[in-house]
């Protein structure tokens, strides 16, 4: 048998094997700590996302956005002027 045919038995045996033991939730033992990290990981990155985004929003009332500080008055000029 090949490497791949070896491990496709490979898991099917462990898969009947924990069926076998500890039935259908078996299965999906596990998986709350899983959920519980994407969960946390989630709220972090949108709490920063939320943050970045106000700062941004920020910078673009009191100083006027990329415009003022580049000295450029509209947006034909903004392709044309060295950054």
């Amino acid at each position: 048998m090949d490497e791949a045919t070896s491990s496709r038995q490979n898991l099917f045996a462990v898969l009947r094997e924990i069926y076998e033991k500890e039935k259908f939730f078996g299965l999906f033992k596990g998986i709350s700590a899983k959920m519980t990290s994407t969960v946390l990981i989630s709220a972090l990155l949108f709490a920063f996302y939320e943050a970045i985004l106000k700062r941004v929003a920020f910078f673009n009332n009191n100083f006027g956005g990329r415009r003022q500080v580049l000295g450029i008055e509209s947006d034909q000029n903004l392709h044309t002027k060295e950054l």
